[in-house]
């Protein structure tokens, strides 16, 4: 008997190292997410917060997290919710 992985959804909250490159980040994360939302923060300062959709394997959450922390456009992220579908 083959058991078969199924996905798993991360829910991150990204904030940009600058408010001029939001629109950028936007379009850089469409195609990657399967949902965004952007949400204020404070002083016109935005978030976005989207859904990522991975395959529920060893390390996934790890090399998301490592591919956000790389990304230039992003000055920090927060994991808000991980769940299996």
């Amino acid at each position: 008997m083959v058991l078969k992985m199924g996905k798993v959804v991360a829910k991150v909250r990204i904030l940009p190292k600058d408010m001029d490159q939001f629109e950028d980040l936007k379009k850089d994360m469409e195609g990657k997410v399967s949902a965004m939302e952007e949400q204020p923060l404070a002083f016109g300062m935005k978030s976005l917060v989207v859904i990522f959709r991975m395959e529920d394997e060893g390390g996934a959450q790890d090399k998301l997290e490592e591919e956000l922390g790389r990304h230039p456009l992003i000055s920090s992220f927060e994991i808000l919710e991980v769940g299996r579908i």
